[in-house]
This record gives structure tokens, C-alpha cells and sequence, in this order.
């Protein structure tokens, strides 16, 4: 008899357990949202887990029934995203920086001509003429070099070339430098008049002491990051 008494009241109390969740449940709402940020406490309240959120902009709380492996992969996903944020901030201040060095070496002058000799082919030429105001010996300079019709304003090719300079160009000085081009790049095919503009800007420095200035970064990377940044950011 006692036992079964006992079975009794550890169901009515099970079921008292349980009444107490629903209502519970029903008189306090869950405001839910599309919060990104990672949840900074958990607990089991009535069998279900449940995460809290700050919001940034109000400081208010809000609250979502969510299961842990859930929880784990939004975590996870904004930890890589404030990652890359960071990667991509950073990129962006280093091209920042190289963008005012760059400055400060000047292509004052630019030809595009093709040199011919009697049994080999066509070799096209880039005459270009710098002035190094920087504080830095050059050692090497990157350029993007672009042929232009000068009626239509046609681009005839588009194309990225390198030089390294045997004679460094020193700070305050004035050099021309006449730089081989690929032909494999289609410089070879490409047929100019004495009205082609030859329009060239430098993409990259190298220095004596080992400093490579490179412009990094693109309106690509500058869409990705503010994408990322009005997700998990702002």
C-alpha cells in the first residue's frame, strides 16, 4: 500500500513539473531575433536550453530556444567571419600605406614602340621614365600598362609588367628604362599608330632594404568586407 502511495505522488508530482513548464512557456514570450552574436550564457530552463544575446545598440536582451549543435555552428561561422574581417582590415590599412609610397615615385614620361632586327621577330619595348621622391632606393617597380586608341579611346590591351632595375633608381633621381615585354601577354599582336596612348601606373615598388609596396587592395575585397561587416557587425 505505501508503495503504491509513493508511485502516486511521484507522478502528481511529474505532472506538476510539468504544468509548471508549459505555463511558464506561455507567460513569459521568447523575443527572438537574427542575432549573430555569440550567446554569452546558457542554462537548462524546464529541459529546454536557452541563450541570451546582447544587443550592441541597445544593450537589451533577447532570447532564443535553440539546441547547442545550432548554437555551436552560428558561433563558429561568426568566429570565421570576425577573422576574416580582421585579415581584410588589416590588408587594407598595409595598402593604405603602400598607396602614399607609391605616390612618390612618378612615371613622368611613358613610349610603347617595337624593336625590329633582320631575322627575329618584332620585340615590343616600354620606355618609361621615372623620378623617385621617395627616401627609398627603387630596386624594382610594378606597372600596369594599358594601350589606348586615341580616337575611340579603345582599350587595346590591358596587361601587368615587371622590371627590375639593374641601375637602382637612388632618392631625387631621374631615370629612362627601356623594359622587354612578354609577348606571350599579347603585346606582340597588338597593332598601334603614332596616336596610340600609352598610359602606364605603377602597382608595386621593391627596396634595397627588402620593403615590397604593393596596392592589395581591390573593390572586391572592399565589398566583401563591408558585406561582412553589416552581418556580424554593425
Amino acid at each position: 500500500m505505501k508503495k503504491f502511495l509513493l508511485m502516486n505522488i511521484l507522478f502528481l508530482l511529474a505532472v506538476c513539473v510539468s504544468s509548471i513548464s508549459v505555463l511558464a512557456k506561455e507567460r513569459f514570450p521568447i523575443r527572438v531575433t537574427h542575432v549573430v552574436y555569440p550567446a554569452h550564457h546558457y542554462w537548462d530552463w524546464c529541459g529546454d536550453p536557452i541563450y541570451w544575446y546582447t544587443d550592441p545598440s541597445d544593450g537589451d536582451y533577447y532570447y532564443n530556444y535553440i539546441s547547442y549543435s545550432d548554437y555551436e555552428t552560428k558561433k563558429n561561422k561568426t568566429d570565421l567571419a570576425l577573422n576574416e574581417i580582421e585579415l581584410l582590415e588589416k590588408r587594407k590599412a598595409e595598402s593604405e600605406r603602400s598607396k602614399i609610397e607609391l605616390s612618390k615615385v612618378k612615371v613622368t614620361d611613358a613610349k610603347f614602340f617595337k624593336s625590329y632586327t633582320t631575322d627575329s621577330p618584332a620585340i615590343s619595348i616600354a620606355e618609361i621614365t621615372l623620378k623617385n621622391n621617395s627616401k627609398y632606393i627603387i630596386t624594382a617597380v610594378f606597372f600596369r600598362g594599358k594601350l589606348i586608341t586615341a580616337k575611340t579611346g579603345k582599350i587595346l590591351i590591358d596587361g601587368d609588367f615587371k622590371c627590375d632595375l639593374q641601375d637602382v633608381l637612388k632618392p631625387g633621381e631621374e631615370n629612362i628604362y627601356e623594359i622587354p615585354l612578354n609577348d606571350f601577354a599579347g603585346w606582340s599582336k597588338v597593332k598601334i599608330s603614332d596616336t596610340t596612348k600609352f598610359d602606364v601606373s605603377i602597382i608595386g615598388l621593391g627596396t634595397s632594404d627588402g620593403i615590397i609596396y604593393v596596392d592589395a587592395f581591390s573593390s572586391a575585397d572592399q565589398k566583401k568586407l563591408n558585406t561582412l561587416k553589416n552581418k556580424y557587425i554593425d
